[in-house]
């Protein structure tokens, strides 16, 4: 066939995202095109294009449907912290229908210490939470196909150390089953800060709703394995500092660790791996001062992330070979921009 010919004979609809033709070195003529998925088409052969004995093509149509995109269910890459009280968290589907949350409670901390070891698990199961759940529908009516789609998923609002496993009925051609995922929760108001340091390691617990202090809470420190390693009780500032420990070091840790934090039956799990801890090159910050001498000292936050109008508590630890109680420190914070928003001094109370 006479290649312009063929290519003006041609109807496609609806009009695909792109088409073309080319002919190949033999004389083949190629036709391709990328459809949008899930969608009815129709190609029509019409005119009067002609082979190379002058015989002309009959007119006639196709029609098809185009594959449907896989179904996804997608959750948050880490382990997620919900403050007491709250109960939702989103996830991204597509392609999925009929989905619901089954909630499983850890009653032993450890055991969900070592549950957050675990990469990236689909089945409950596989981060060892089992016995009785509670099932919470998830809601995915009126949702269109082939496109992706941020959903919230409700769970009960009590306290507690959870794996939640999704669950969702594949959709369209490509579907094959049911499709699973899951997640370790904790669902808590208690907020841990660590500080590593040579063989030692400071904790520090607050009130994830109002950063206020939490004296006299338990705290246990354990292997990533769950084996015991140390105990101890948070002073009146919601302080308590884990003397002698080997895998401490001014770098970071040797091993990975896990701090637990137990007060009026809520519990808190805080994982210790230098991947995740912060230092200042993160945040492209230099961790001194210019024109300023070395101060063996430490500071931080008792949380990483912040509501606009919510209070900042700042902690500053400083080695007794640098400063005694009572001296004075100047303090000055300055904005994501640059900007000076506290300029003061304090002095050491300890």
């Amino acid at each position: 066939y006479n290649y312009n010919q063929l290519e003006d004979s041609i109807t496609i609809k609806p009009s695909p995202i792109s088409s073309y033709f080319y002919q190949e070195w033999d004389g083949k003529i190629v036709f391709t095109a990328q459809f949008k998925p899930g969608t009815d088409y129709v190609i029509t052969f019409k005119g009067s294009p002609k082979d190379v004995l002058g015989n002309p093509l009959e007119p006639y149509s196709l029609s098809f449907r185009s594959q449907d995109l896989p179904p996804v269910l997608e959750v948050p890459v880490y382990p997620i912290v919900l403050e007491k009280g709250k109960k939702d968290f989103q996830i991204k589907v597509r392609n999925l229908e009929d989905m619901e949350a089954r909630v499983y409670t850890y009653t032993d901390p450890g055991r969900f210490a070592r549950a957050l070891s675990y990469k990236n698990k689909k089945k409950a199961r596989d981060y060892h939470a089992s016995g009785s759940y509670t099932t919470y529908p998830v809601k995915t009516r009126g949702l269109s196909m082939n496109e992706f789609h941020t959903i919230d998923v409700t769970i009960g609002s009590n306290p507690g150390l959870l794996c939640v496993e999704l669950r969702g009925q594949g959709m369209g051609s490509e579907a094959h089953g049911t499709m699973l995922n899951a997640l370790l929760v904790q669902n808590t108001n208690i907020g841990i800060t660590t500080k590593v340091m040579k063989n030692k390691l400071l904790v520090w617990t607050t009130t994830l709703d109002s950063a206020r202090i939490l004296k006299k809470t338990n705290v246990k420190l354990v292997s990533n394995t769950g084996k015991h390693i140390a105990r101890g009780t948070t002073d009146n500032e919601g302080v308590f500092i884990f003397d002698k420990v080997k895998n401490a070091a001014a770098t970071g840790v040797l091993e990975p660790m896990v701090v637990i934090a137990e007060k009026s039956y809520e519990s808190a799990v805080s994982r210790i791996v230098n991947k995740e801890l912060s230092n200042a090159w993160q945040f492209g910050l230099p961790g001194k001062v210019k024109d300023s001498g070395l101060l063996r000292a430490t500071l931080f936050t008792e949380r990483g992330i912040y509501r606009p109008g919510e209070e900042v508590y700042i902690k500053t630890i400083v080695s007794l070979e640098d400063a005694r109680k009572g001296d004075p420190f100047l303090l000055i914070v300055n904005d994501p921009r640059g900007k000076e928003i506290i300029n003061t001094t304090l002095k050491l109370d300890t």
